[in-house]
């Protein structure tokens, strides 16, 4: 039109600066329609666009290069394109909602017209809409007259309270309406009310209605950490079931909320008698794996393509399982999986790894036993690995379970072994135990030698029955011995019959104690140093972990006590070091804790977790225990006091008033009057603190027994 009536020139001059960036850039972009239209000044803009095209036009209309820009509602919703005028030709849309076409809201409009006359880039501006004449009078009221603004939050609170819920920053109604808004309470209060019952009865949280609990489930967790909404998590739990079909599985999915807006598109591209022809073709996919280029050029009916079709085939990712068995108990197995790669790695198809998933299916494939993820690096591409781990097997034994290898992100890419049982021979059921000799508790004089007895006759006159049932397989005999009872039962003194039996028989010899921990091995060097070494003459060593000075203390000690860690640096060379060899007594105390760690874990946001956890044990207290004493254990010292001091400020968030506007303690239930006494004898200013509001006392195995 404006070539028919020659009025280019309103929008472009010839020769200005503009004029000759947008010929240049017309050059290097990729859309024909584009190329045609920037060098007069115009051009158009929507998402069917390369994204360095829209990307273009948008800075040249942004740098006032383009005159016209023609574009989608998209543009004027998301892009912020200062305009001085703005023409809507069109005001209808498509809600999926409705199924219907709509009109265009009134913020929809005003953000529209709103690009028109921006503050910073124009002094005024202009909004030009171009609609059906029946709808005038609407959009007259719409520029004219103030419409109320509600929030819409209202139809996502289920959901967004939930989310509260799991991360632990609601636990009741309470916080749920001091979340929400702690003005209007009790309007907020139904609310939050309304939406706690749709998660309850959704099976998202459990809503105690009487106290107000929320407690969250697995359910909710699923949902807020994938944002899935609670009609489609109440849509899973109602129809997901274990004998799904993968036709019926996709209908469960095709349920969700999420997707009820959105229409199926036609598969025209894929005439129907291609699909007819392909089922019909019924070849798998495995047997691709035994087919050359040339088998596959026929099959295929195309011989130039069995070669490139064939070297796809192969960079497919496969894997060759193979894998071994071990009963440790009659209900549970060590599995060691064996997983070889069978196919050419190719960095543009595969990265530089590659993610797999190892499932465990009992035999008819209902249960998962075990999953675990499996990382195959480029590097390794060609190396075996090695997996272990562990499964339950249950009675009466099943004839096999099924070991499953899944990738992350192919398509089919899929390894099953199965693991026949059929060989397998467990454990008996009821293992015969070790039968209790019928022996009176023996005396110190059992050992027959007076400098030996000098060592109990202060302590004990008798040994007590677990020391008297293995006394004669320790004192009496150079048997290997394992000796396993509960702590406190006297297994130390069991070590010490030993010890007494080698130097019996060997007065010069050597025995190395190994404890687990440093302070269990400085306790015991303690305790046999004075033993030992004062009574019998006998040179007790303790291990510091310096090579140079554990070889000559090694040298000279008749017993030697270390912590496996530093024994494991001076036995590595047994073969050069002599003392090394020449070791007559080996002892092994507390082997359950040998390679492990004992205590929490030592992270370093470990102060962050235990801070984190304070709320809900003080939600716990007050669910499971309120008005009876509860005992809170933490991994150290420094966090009892801690610990209590969180607890002691969640109480006080929560205190309530009397009659007598004087705040009701929630734990302490005696008054200050009958505390004073206590109080005197307490030391440390925190626990008095706290004793006297809630009455909580941190306490660690350091303290005096007089502080608690």
């Amino acid at each position: 039109m404006c070539l028919e009536k020659d009025t280019l020139g309103l929008f472009m001059k010839e020769g200005s600066a503009s004029t000759i960036v947008l010929r240049q850039e017309a050059e290097q972009v990729k859309s024909s329609e584009l190329k045609d239209l920037l060098p007069y000044g115009f051009a158009i803009h929507h998402a069917g666009m390369n994204k360095v095209d829209r990307k273009l036009v948008e800075d040249l209309f942004n740098d006032r290069h383009i005159q016209v820009l023609i574009s989608t509602s998209t543009l004027a919703w998301g892009v912020n394109l200062p305009a001085h005028t703005v023409i809507i030709k069109g005001t209808q849309i498509y809600s999926p909602e409705k199924g219907r076409w709509v009109e265009l809201s009134a913020l929809d409009v005003l953000q529209m017209l709103g690009r028109a006359g921006r503050p910073q880039y124009d002094t005024k501006g202009e909004g030009i809409m171009i609609t059906n004449h029946s709808e005038l009078r609407y959009y007259l009221s719409l520029m004219n007259q103030q419409l109320p603004i509600e929030s819409q939050f209202i139809t996502k609170m289920a959901d967004n309270l939930n989310a509260e819920v799991v991360l632990g920053t609601v636990h009741n109604i309470k916080e749920a309406v001091d979340w929400l808004d702690p003005l209007l309470q009790q309007r907020r209060k139904d609310l939050v009310h309304t939406a706690a019952c749709i998660l309850d009865k959704n099976g998202l949280l459990k809503y105690d209605r009487k106290t107000g609990n929320l407690q969250v489930t697995e359910l909710g967790r699923i949902s807020s950490h994938y944002y899935i909404t609670h009609e489609s998590m109440a849509t899973y739990n109602q129809l997901l079931k274990p004998t799904l079909s993968e036709i019926e599985l996709f209908r469960v999915f095709s349920l969700s909320s999420e997707f009820k807006y959105l229409t199926v598109r036609e598969f025209r591209k894929i005439p129907e008698q291609v699909i007819k022809k392909i089922e019909k073709k019924n070849f798998p996919f495995e047997r691709l794996y035994d087919l050359n280029h040339n088998e596959i050029g026929e099959l295929l009916r195309l011989p130039r393509m069995g070669k490139p079709i064939h070297k796809h085939i192969r960079q497919f990712p496969r894997l060759e399982l193979s894998v071994h068995i071990q009963p440790i108990t009659r209900s549970t197995l060590k599995v060691e999986l064996t997983i070889t790669p069978d196919f050419q790695w190719e960095e543009k198809l595969h990265g530089h790894s590659e993610a797999f998933w190892i499932l465990v299916e009992d035999v008819d494939s209902e249960a998962v036993l075990h999953h675990e993820y499996f990382l195959l690096k480029s590097k390794f591409a060609t190396d075996e690995h090695t997996v272990k781990f562990f499964v339950p097997v249950f009675e009466p034994l099943p004839p096999q379970y099924f070991i499953r290898v899944v990738s992350d992100r192919w398509i089919g890419a899929e390894t099953q072994l199965p693991v026949s049982f059929r060989h397998l021979i467990l454990p008996e059921r009821y293992p015969p135990p070790t039968e209790l000799l019928d022996l009176q508790p023996l005396p110190i004089t059992a050992l027959r030698n007076p400098k030996f007895e000098t060592l109990y006759s202060k302590k004990f006159p008798i040994f007590n029955p677990i020391q008297t049932q293995v006394f004669n397989a320790i004192y009496n005999s150079d048997d290997n011995v394992f000796v396993g009872a509960p702590t406190g039962s006297g297994k130390s003194i069991c070590g010490e019959f030993a010890v007494l039996r080698m130097f019996s028989q060997n007065p010069e010899g050597r025995c190395v104690y190994v404890a687990p921990l440093d302070a269990l091995a400085q306790q015991i060097y303690s305790d046999w140093h004075a033993k030992f070494a004062g009574v019998l003459g006998k040179k007790v060593v303790l291990l510091t972990g310096e090579t140079g000075t554990d070889l000559k203390l090694l040298a000279k000690g008749n017993i030697v006590i270390s912590t496996p860690d530093k024994w494991d640096v001076l036995s590595r060379r047994w073969k050069q070091r002599k003392n090394v060899q020449n070791i007559n007594l080996f002892i092994v105390d507390e082997l359950h804790l040998i390679s492990g760690e004992i205590g929490g874990f030592n992270v370093s946001h470990n102060a962050s977790r235990i801070m984190a956890m304070a709320k809900p044990t003080y939600q716990a207290v007050m669910k499971h225990s309120s008005k009876r004493p509860v005992l809170v254990f933490v991994p150290s010292r420094k966090q009892t006091k801690m610990t209590a001091i969180d607890i002691l400020t969640c109480a006080a968030a929560e205190m309530q008033v009397g009659a007598d506007d004087k705040p009701i303690s929630r734990f302490l239930h005696v008054t200050e009057e009958d505390l004073v006494p206590f109080l005197e004898k307490i030391n440390d200013l925190v626990n008095s603190h706290l004793t006297k509001h809630i009455s909580t006392t941190s306490h660690f195995c350091c303290c005096c027994c007089h502080k608690i």
